[in-house]
């Protein structure tokens, strides 16, 4: 990948609007013609921490941390210099930066599976409440000792025993049943297409910019072959280059260590 053109970046920053986006992260009041903060770097109690909209440019008096908008997004989430530029344009509606030809179509391709997981996420999910998909409830809260708010944050699910009431729900959504044999949700067989994910309890995989990506599930029975089940590698999903729960570690201030 090249360096990001400049003007890629002046054309995103003219877009972003730096209130709204820092807002998301702390509270922001006006004071004087300037928005004042309480720092999100580090624990205060008098606002130091404060943003020049106009310059798109932070600057917290009390630890020193300032710098640009994409500065603000690289400390705050965690991310390389490019991915924050992504992770501003996603939120923008921009194009990514250093597009190769055919990269626009591909990615539209990556863009419709995404939606397409993120709505099978919602499914696995709204589904674990149903009263016929009890035992996978009961698998993460007596088996497992989850709490609800455990399973919220990870927003596990449960795969019911139907053959195709993934399809059916995705269907339902909008999308096309190539599409969803694309995102790996569902298998082709002749021409009948069946659920690959089916009476398990199911955790969406994450990527570290918050996009379900591909699910993992668990069998129930000691009969249901194999025990683990995961995404087939697809556009959008290849383990070699994504690591579970990385979304939420790399968050994590000062954090010394992982256990993997």
């Amino acid at each position: 990948m090249g360096r990001i053109s400049d003007d890629w970046l002046n054309e995103l920053m003219s877009k972003v609007n730096m209130e709204q986006i820092v807002g998301e992260y702390c509270t922001l009041v006006n004071r004087g013609g300037r928005y004042w903060a309480c720092c999100p770097f580090h624990n205060e109690k008098t606002p130091s921490f404060t943003i020049n909209t106009e310059k798109k440019f932070y600057k917290c008096f009390g630890c020193g941390k300032g710098g640009t908008l994409i500065n603000f997004i690289m400390d705050i989430e965690n991310l390389s210099f490019r991915d924050a530029c992504v992770f501003l344009a996603e939120k923008v509606g921009m194009r990514k930066p250093d597009l190769e030809p055919g990269d626009d179509v591909n990615k539209r391709k990556r863009e419709k599976l995404i939606q397409i997981n993120k709505d099978a996420a919602r499914f696995f999910y709204m589904s674990l409440f149903e009263k016929e998909n009890r035992q996978g409830l009961e698998y993460f809260i007596r088996k497992r000792k989850l709490s609800k708010d455990t399973i919220d944050k990870f927003k596990l699910g449960f795969a019911d025993a139907g053959w195709d009431s993934t399809i059916k729900y995705l269907e339902s959504k909008g999308h096309k049943k190539e599409d969803i044999l694309a995102a790996g949700l569902c298998k082709k067989k002749d021409d009948r297409y069946y659920d690959v994910f089916r009476n398990r309890p199911v955790m969406p995989i994450v990527d570290k910019l918050n996009n379900v990506i591909g699910f993992g599930g668990r069998a129930l029975s000691p009969e249901d072959i194999p025990k683990y089940l995961n995404t087939a590698e697809t556009l959008v999903f290849n383990k070699r280059k994504n690591l579970y729960n990385l979304n939420h570690v790399r968050t994590i201030k000062d954090l010394d260590y992982i256990i993997l």
